[in-house]
């Protein structure tokens, strides 16, 4: 059975209070729900939901073919009396209903008594896990990787549960300081129910509440496991297996279609929009101009190789000063050839169009698209169906990052 773990703990406000969306133009836009200060400590899951942007949300999905079905579905969760939580667990629900997906809130209190006793032996043995993720990160480190979470002597792996805050706790001369309270590891371990695990606990105890055979996350979530390790093996002796989840780019045919026109690979496409300019630039450039520019730099090339010779010969200094010389050349021939695919791009003004749409809907922001955009603009773009052929999409054999043509 998959099961889904809600973020509800997290205190972050900033992080979910916002969603990035695009419209039929591609442009990333951002969408923020209303919050107040003191939302900033508390757990994300519990805050209630006010100010819903729904008509921001249809605004900037407006002329995308299933924008009417995606903006109903948003509506159908995230509706007054709801919380940040709640709302986004009837999304996930609605999404992927037909999967059998378990989606599971580790704020229920039901669930806090059930980790209780993990979380009081991780009270108890502090020191000695927290010297046990000392040495893990640094084997991390040296072996080339990141250590994902800082870690020092006075980290503490729990956060304390108190009215509607989550409030970070630090560790000196054997108590827990959490802002002007101080506990003892006995009372502490006392409050075992009013504990809530950092990122490096979490998944142990995600894993203490249930039979997981394999944990499938991305790259920063699987670089957690990594320092979780130990706590694993000090806490419960076992470990699920870790899998990369998919990872995709998703294109309509008519952005393939452009990617093909102007011969843009992927690796084109994650270098920033200035560069995506310069390709397609590049590529329209005409023949028997690229190949004059072409010449014209193996001219100089050439030319200059044999002055070296003749340089070196006579004064080896001389020779020195020509390689500045030719530095100067080659930009200013460069230069040439930049200017002339600019000035291709200022008369093209579709092909100006093309590079921010593409740009806009595959690097927004400079980011991946699965790590910028919600899901909703996309179901907005490809419809109901899309979760499906997504899922089709999947490859279990191969980790990569995949485009796919929706």
């Amino acid at each position: 059975m998959p099961v889904f773990w809600l973020a509800t703990e997290d205190h972050d406000f900033a992080e979910v209070d916002h969603v990035w969306v695009f419209g039929p133009d591609y442009q990333p836009k951002k969408i923020r729900i209303g919050g107040s200060p003191d939302d900033a400590s508390r757990p994300v899951g519990g805050i209630a939901l006010r100010d819903i942007p729904i008509p921001e949300l249809r605004d900037a999905l407006a002329g995308l073919p299933f924008a009417d079905d995606a903006v109903a579905l948003v509506e159908r969760a995230y509706r007054p009396g709801e919380t940040m939580g709640s709302a986004f667990a009837r999304l996930i629900r609605d999404l992927f209903g037909s999967w059998g997906l378990l989606v599971i809130d580790p704020m229920e209190h039901s669930l806090r008594e059930m980790a209780a006793p993990l979380m009081k032996q991780a009270v108890e043995r502090m020191p000695e896990l927290v010297e046990a993720l000392l040495v893990r990160s640094k084997e991390l480190v040296e072996r080339g990787y990141h250590a994902q979470v800082l870690v020092d002597k006075n980290t503490s792996l729990a956060f304390l549960l108190q009215g509607d805050e989550r409030i970070p706790m630090r560790r000196s001369n054997g108590e827990f300081i959490a802002r002007h309270e101080k506990f003892s590891a006995p009372e502490l371990a006392a409050r075992a129910e009013d504990l809530s695990a950092n990122a490096l606990l979490r998944p142990v105890v995600q894993d203490y509440l249930l039979p997981t055979a394999a944990y499938v996350g991305g790259p920063a979530e699987l670089a957690y496991l990594a320092q979780s390790q130990v706590l694993y093996q000090r806490l419960m002796k076992r470990q699920p297996a870790a899998f990369p989840r998919a990872c995709f780019t998703l294109l309509d045919e008519r952005s393939h279609r452009r990617m093909v026109r102007y011969c843009l690979s992927p690796i084109d496409m994650f270098a920033g929009e200035q560069a995506v300019h310069s390709a397609i630039a590049g590529r329209l450039v005409p023949e028997r101009l690229r190949q004059r520019l072409d010449q014209t730099r193996a001219a100089f090339s050439d030319a200059l190789d044999a002055l070296s010779g003749d340089l070196r010969r006579f004064d080896i200094t001389l020779d020195a000063g020509l390689e500045t010389s030719r530095r100067k050349i080659e930009y200013q021939v460069g230069k040439i050839a930049r200017k002339t695919a600019t000035q291709i791009m200022v008369r093209d003004e579709q092909a100006v169009r093309d590079a921010r749409s593409l740009n806009g809907l595959i690097f927004p922001e400079k980011r991946l698209q699965e790590r910028l955009y919600s899901i909703i603009p996309l179901l907005a773009k490809f419809g109901p169906g899309l979760v499906d052929e997504v899922y089709s999409a999947v490859r279990i054999d191969c980790p990569d990052h995949q485009f796919v043509v929706v």
